[in-house]
Formats: C-alpha cells, sequence, structure tokens
C-alpha cells in the first residue's frame, strides 16, 4: 500500500447513524483506492470492508452540457480557483457492458475551456470527463448526457386528486380534477 493508517471510531451507544470524517495521509496526486476493514488482517471472513476512489489532486473539471448536444468543461486550480491552460480532456463514452471508451479529446485554452462538439450519431449517450495536467488527474463523473434540446411547446396535462389518501369500505371518495395547459419553462400554465 502507499500508506497505512488505523483510526479509532467513537462509540455509537444509541444505534442511531453517526458519520465520522478521516483525513488520509496522502499527499502526492494520484488517484488511489482505500480500503477500510473492520478488523486488523483485512481477512476477507467475519469482517467488513469497504473500497473507495480517493483523488488527491489540484485539478478541478467544471462541466456543462450546452443544449446543441456538446459539452463545454472550465479546469481550474483547486487551490486559486484560477483557469488552467493546455489540460488535456478526454470525453468518455459510459458503456458497462462493453467497456466504457474514449470519443473525443480536446485542450483547455487560455481561460482553462475545453468544448466537445459531438457528430449527430452520437448523440443521447450518456458520458463522463477525464483530465490530465502532468501528475493531476480530475473526473467529472457526474453522467453527462450529449442531447439537442427540443424547443419548449405548448403542453396539456391534468391532476386528479381525491380528498384522503385512504378510505374505509362504505366511505364516499370525493375528487377533483384539474385541467391545465401552457409552457412550463415560462411559467405560464
Amino acid at each position: 500500500p502507499a500508506a497505512a493508517w488505523e483510526q479509532p471510531l467513537p462509540g455509537t451507544p444509541d444505534f442511531l447513524s453517526h458519520r465520522t470524517f478521516v483525513t488520509p495521509p496522502l499527499t502526492a496526486p494520484g488517484l488511489y483506492l482505500i480500503v477500510s476493514s473492520a478488523r486488523a488482517g483485512f481477512r476477507p471472513r467475519d469482517n467488513a470492508l469497504y473500497v473507495a476512489p480517493f483523488l488527491v489532486t489540484d485539478l478541478v473539471l467544471i462541466s456543462r452540457e450546452d443544449g446543441e448536444g456538446g459539452i463545454q468543461v472550465q479546469a481550474v486550480s483547486g487551490a486559486t480557483g484560477q483557469p488552467r491552460r493546455g489540460v488535456s480532456l478526454d470525453l468518455y463514452r459510459r458503456d458497462w457492458s462493453q467497456g466504457h471508451h474514449r470519443i473525443l479529446a480536446a485542450v483547455t485554452d487560455e481561460a482553462g475551456l475545453g468544448e466537445f462538439t459531438v457528430a449527430q450519431e452520437l448523440r443521447d449517450l450518456r458520458c463522463f470527463v477525464v483530465g490530465r495536467d502532468g501528475e493531476h488527474l480530475a473526473l467529472d463523473d457526474r453522467g453527462l448526457w450529449l442531447f439537442r434540446r427540443e424547443t419548449p411547446a405548448e403542453q396539456r396535462a391534468a391532476l386528479v386528486y381525491t380528498d384522503r389518501s385512504v378510505y374505509r369500505p362504505t366511505q364516499r371518495v370525493f375528487w377533483k380534477i384539474v385541467a391545465y395547459g401552457g409552457r412550463r419553462d415560462l411559467g405560464r400554465l
């Protein structure tokens, strides 16, 4: 292992959920897997093991869909918030059956911006972005969608509701219907 440490946890006599925050003693940039064990020796039987990815980096990615089927990514320093130029960005298609694979690459400009413009045949894909700058690595794994937003149109719908959620036998059911139409994006219904 790159590092090992032990962290005593406070008691939980009240049977409620508790959280304890621990700062791993890792300073070198990189992607680590933190493995925790309820018992010394990390034995697999009669034990609770948990694995979590942990990224030590100064690189931060801010991604947003542009509404036209593309993605804009800004790379900034985590310590200062200043844009990072020359960061290599890779856009990966999320594919759990055949494996994730890179579909596009970009490099950030002086404002820390990189853009992915996607061809029509690659639309409607779920993606994620990986950024690299020297030894620093960043991941935006929120699940970005490559799609073109349709122009909002008039919609018509109805809401049917009753006066209570549970009824006893022979009790009358009172109900109402609210019919409405309009444009949700404008807040006019």
